[in-house]
């Protein structure tokens, strides 16, 4: 026997008949794969995370973003936490000012909940917040992205609100059972001249249990809900600032 016997690559194709699986690890902790996107891709840097914690910051933290201004100092955390047999991630919103977006295929809208569509920002409120509803103010008056149908205020709703800087710009009640956001002139919920928003991106609904829901029509973008904590089951893609990413955890040995 040679070393080419003793030494040779196998090309076996591995567990293609036997069903055995690839090696990994199964004593050290597992490694999650952080890629920080390019900016209009889903593609990037990819940061390899070895460490039980990993933070993100524009000023302090293992990776640091300091050229984007919507970034807070230390913004978010990743852990790796150690259950039973398994491990599992957890992404952490570190009390930043602009908060951390989930991007999900259907949510529930609770109140207070905010979420991202195209370069808009919305908050959801319910009919049982205390504070009062504001006068209709027409779009071209205030100057917004979105732009709603004119109605009055005589009964009290859940809304849809707009923020603009983080402030309430536009604020619309939920009469409706349904309503579409998007570019397209029917959406009630119009944001004309958004390019990141589809004709008709989402729909916000309410259920036979009279709670609110929003999901994603097979938009380009998506849609993104604001969350405090986070577990991470496969892959999740995150925003902060005006950063994406993508975070792929491994799953548990079988």
């Amino acid at each position: 026997m040679n070393a080419n016997d003793l030494f040779h690559r196998d090309n076996d194709p591995v567990g293609k008949t036997t069903g055995v699986r690839t090696f990994q690890p199964t004593v050290r902790p597992p490694v999650a794969v952080l890629t920080v996107c390019d900016d209009g891709k889903e593609s990037g840097e990819m940061v390899r995370i070895r460490s039980e914690r990993f933070i993100i910051g524009r000023s302090e933290g293992h990776l640091i973003l300091d050229h984007d201004d919507l970034i807070s100092g230390r913004h978010l955390e990743i852990t790796r936490q150690f259950l039973g047999r398994d491990y599992r991630w957890i992404i952490t919103d570190l009390n930043s000012t602009n908060g951390m977006f989930v991007r999900i295929r259907r949510g529930p809208l609770d109140s207070g909940s905010e979420f991202l569509i195209g370069n808009g920002r919305y908050r959801f409120e319910s009919a049982m917040d205390e504070t009062e509803p504001e006068e209709f103010v027409p779009y071209e008056s205030r100057g917004p992205k979105t732009r709603y149908q004119g109605q009055e205020f005589h009964t009290r709703y859940p809304a849809l609100v707009e923020l603009v800087g983080g402030q309430p710009q536009m604020k619309l009640q939920l009469i409706y059972p349904e309503y579409w956001i998007g570019t397209h002139p029917e959406c009630v919920i119009a944001r004309p001249d958004d390019p990141f928003a589809d004709p008709k991106h989402a729909r916000l609904f309410r259920d036979d249990d009279a709670r609110w829901w929003f999901e994603n029509n097979n938009s380009v973008n998506g849609i993104w809900l604001r969350q405090v904590q986070w577990e991470v089951r496969g892959q999740c893609k995150f925003q902060i600032g005006e950063q994406r990413f993508k975070l792929d955890v491994p799953a548990a040995p079988g």
